[in-house]
């Protein structure tokens, strides 16, 4: 192979590996905002579900929630509450 495109394969090589290290930082830095945001999530939740409990409001809630999301909604759209 001719050294001229070797040498700018090689440059093309270190740019991609570069750039995948970045990538690979990029999506471990979002899944552990998501998770976060997930455990938050449920946090609000269940503090919600306390609140309503104490407040006697808990069967009028839940009903209210599946009227505004849907039975079996989720904030996140993501699985059942049933």
């Amino acid at each position: 192979m001719d050294k001229k495109i070797e040498g700018h394969l090689a440059m093309l090589l270190e740019g991609y590996e570069s750039n995948l290290k970045n990538v690979r930082e990029f999506i471990k830095q979002t899944e552990d905002q998501v998770k976060g945001a997930r455990d938050s999530q449920l946090e609000m939740e269940e503090k919600c579900a306390d609140l309503r409990e104490l407040l006697g409001l808990a069967e009028e809630a839940h009903e209210e929630s599946n009227v505004v999301a849907g039975p079996g909604a989720t904030l996140a759209g993501q699985g059942t509450t049933e």
